[in-house]
């Protein structure tokens, strides 16, 4: 019998205890049949490492992980520079709305004029561009002011994963970074993306679309609601369930109201009475409040006979019902109203902090600043910034925006 030579490379087989394999690559040669691999030297010694081939490897390896640290370092850079829309900051890409007379611009943190006084309406940014109005019109704008898109459509949203929602002539679709068309003008209700997932709408029902504008889950809902920690809220005949990301359902529609999820519960009603469940759908915090907000800085606003107060992730009171009203804390910090509907902060301990007395003020936000109407020296009741200090740190304008408040006269 002639002697067997591996077809790769042309090198001597030997039968080694992983089948036979060539001595010079390394490759087994399964083609041999069982009476070729007995006429071969058994119990030999493993075959000769191929030193080219564990270079290439080597320097592919090592290629791939230089490649994986650059993208990595791209993402953390990119998240701590551009704020994304679903954040609770003031300052997002460095930069907030600021109103002069009827127009509004964007300053940075020294309270420096970023962006001219020129739009009727000026967006948080998101993803690096911010949503403007002109004369009726929307649309956007990049960190030094200029359009990315004409000004042309009825009605638009922020930017949220590199898409934008966008409205023209009833219709809405998707554009991407630089105003790109990337999904056509085909929905009747559209969404911002989450989660890699956007709920749209057509004839009056709501699935969800993947970045490509490919139904994933088709539309089957009254009600659609953004994917948050990778499940989504969704109203059928009125009542609330959740679902996956792959369509399936982890509660059936069967409650009154639902939360979307916010650091790992949702907030649902039964019965009249809230309650929070956790991310099997198993009930954690029973229905027992007369309102419960969504989780913010390990706490929650919950109600009972008109008061509100907070509670921990176990359900337990951690600052009695006392106020007349209660927003979320933010960075150790919660704006609440007495009685007499005078505002002021507390921290975690319930404690009243900042002695500052302000005209008008607004709860903290995640990058921790609040706006404020400062009392004194303020005949013309403009708006300014402080921080956790209560000190003042830009001047004093018209109005200021960010995305959970609109502070300013009118609008």
């Amino acid at each position: 019998m002639a002697e067997l030579k591996c077809r790769l490379c042309g090198g001597k087989l030997e039968r080694g205890v992983d089948g036979v394999l060539c001595s010079e690559c390394g490759k087994r040669a399964d083609w041999v049949t069982e009476e070729e691999a007995l006429s071969l030297p058994k119990d030999v010694a493993s075959p000769k490492p191929n030193k080219r081939l564990f270079k290439l490897i080597t320097k592919i390896i090592v290629v791939i992980c230089i490649i994986i640290i650059l993208v990595c370092s791209f993402i953390i850079i990119k998240n701590s520079f551009f704020n994304k829309s679903n954040q609770n900051n003031m300052f997002c890409s460095k930069l907030v709305q600021v109103k002069s007379g009827d127009k509004w611009g964007y300053i940075n943190k020294k309270g420096e004029l970023v962006i001219d006084y020129r739009f009727d309406y000026a967006g948080s940014f998101s993803d690096g561009y911010a949503l403007v109005r002109l004369a009726g019109k929307y649309g956007y704008i990049n960190t030094e002011g200029d359009l990315i898109t004409e000004v042309q459509y009825s009605n638009a949203y922020d930017f949220s994963e590199g898409y934008a929602a966008v409205c023209s002539g009833g219709k809405w679709g998707y554009i991407g970074a630089e105003g790109n068309s990337d999904i056509p003008m085909e929905f009747d209700g559209a969404s911002n993306f989450s989660d890699g997932l956007a709920a749209v709408s057509e004839d009056g029902e709501w699935g969800y679309i993947n970045k490509k504008g490919k139904y994933v889950i088709k539309p089957k809902f009254d009600m659609a609601f953004n994917f948050s920690e990778g499940l989504a809220r969704v109203c059928q005949d009125g009542e609330y369930g959740f679902i996956k990301k792959d369509g399936q359902y982890l509660v059936r529609p069967k409650y009154e109201y639902a939360s979307s999820f916010s650091e790992g519960l949702a907030v649902i009603q039964k019965d009249g009475k809230y309650g929070c469940i956790n991310k099997k759908g198993e009930i954690v915090i029973e229905p027992e409040f007369d309102y419960i907000s969504e989780f913010s800085d390990g706490l929650a606003v919950i109600s009972e006979d008109d008061k509100e107060g907070y509670i921990n992730k176990k359900g337990d009171v951690v600052i009695e019902p006392e106020y007349r009203s209660a927003y979320g804390f933010a960075d150790g910090i919660a704006l609440v109203y007495d009685e007499d509907y005078l505002p002021f902060y507390i921290n975690k301990k319930g404690s009243e902090v900042l002695d500052n007395i302000y005209v008008y003020v607004s709860a903290f936000t995640d990058d921790g600043y609040a706006v404020v109407v400062p009392g004194e020296d303020n005949p013309y009741r403009k708006y300014t910034i402080i921080d956790k200090s209560g000190k003042q740190i830009v001047g004093l304008y018209d109005g200021i925006y960010h995305e959970s408040y609109d502070f300013s006269p009118g609008e």
